[in-house]
């Protein structure tokens, strides 16, 4: 009996450590990094990986939170998702602590109520039925059969008796059925997001690639959009805003993304003019730009 109460206590705890560990790891679980695996050494030397302990607060909007973050100076490295109860922060900030990251922020949207039914589990019944099971185990009982009766042949006839003993384990109980309840509970669409903090930007223009229909609405396919400037960073001294167009650094005229990036490269650490449209208007802007990370 010993023996089994023990069995069960080393089930129940890896039953307990099972459903804690599927808790905290969630956040891991379902992350997604948002650094190519041929970026990342590129993003290391840019970033600034974080020693403390991380920042956990609930987010507003995922679509401002990524402007805002990224104008405070902030790189987004990966993000969780996934669809359940709430789950515990302190994933989260596992999570962070893994990544180096300063701040954790926390979407729970669409919330969904999901009634379910299921048996209700009872350890103390679970116990007895196991201690009961391995009682029979170590415990065999003996069982012992009586047979007699006569034989016939062509000489005659002859009675005869004896006995057989054999060993048995014990009867089991017989299985009882489980009680059932139903459960309701609230799930939801869950989105973490993991921000590391940057050095100081050679620019610090957020830029992107113009649209289709911005391109046609120009009528030229020339320029990126600044949909964020990062405060105090060269862009934000010399009044870069949200919503102008860089057409040009330089003397490299800008068409996309990797124009910019070759212009950054050329002149990291200089001063340079930068050719932008604010509505109609075209300006000319000085800046002296930081020099490249390292």
């Amino acid at each position: 009996m010993h023996r089994a109460r023990a069995f069960f206590f080393v089930c129940a705890g890896i039953f307990l450590l099972t459903v804690v560990g599927c808790a905290a790891s969630v956040y891991s679980q379902y992350f997604t990094s948002t650094i190519p695996a041929s970026q990342r050494a590129e993003t290391n030397s840019t970033t600034i990986p974080y020693v403390g302990e991380p920042e956990v607060r609930s987010g507003e909007d995922p679509k401002e939170d990524y402007i805002t973050m990224l104008e405070n100076g902030y790189a987004l490295v990966g993000y969780s998702n996934f669809n359940g109860p709430p789950a515990d922060p302190a994933g989260a900030r596992t999570q962070a602590r893994a990544l180096h990251a300063a701040v954790a922020l926390l979407y729970y949207k669409n919330p969904q109520t999901v009634t379910e039914t299921g048996p209700v589990v009872d350890l103390l019944t679970i116990s007895s039925a196991m201690a009961s099971n391995m009682g029979d185990v170590l415990n065999p009982k003996t069982e012992t059969t009586k047979t007699s009766g006569t034989i016939y042949g062509g000489g005659g006839s002859v009675d005869y008796s004896g006995t057989s003993t054999r060993t048995v384990a014990g009867e089991k109980a017989a299985p009882q059925a489980p009680q059932m309840r139903t459960y309701t509970s609230t799930r939801y669409d869950q989105f973490a997001a993991f921000w590391v903090k940057t050095k100081p930007p050679r620019l610090g223009a957020i830029y992107r690639d113009l649209t289709p229909d911005e391109r046609a609405a120009r009528g030229t396919n020339k320029g990126v959009r600044v949909d964020g400037v990062i405060m105090g960073s060269p862009a934000f001294v010399a009044d870069v805003f949200r919503g102008d167009i860089l057409t040009k650094v330089g003397d490299v005229r800008i068409f996309q993304e990797e124009d910019m990036y070759s212009a950054l490269d050329r002149y990291a650490g200089t001063e340079v003019d930068l050719v932008i449209e604010r509505g109609k208007v075209e300006k000319t802007i000085r800046v002296r730009l930081n020099p490249t990370p390292k």
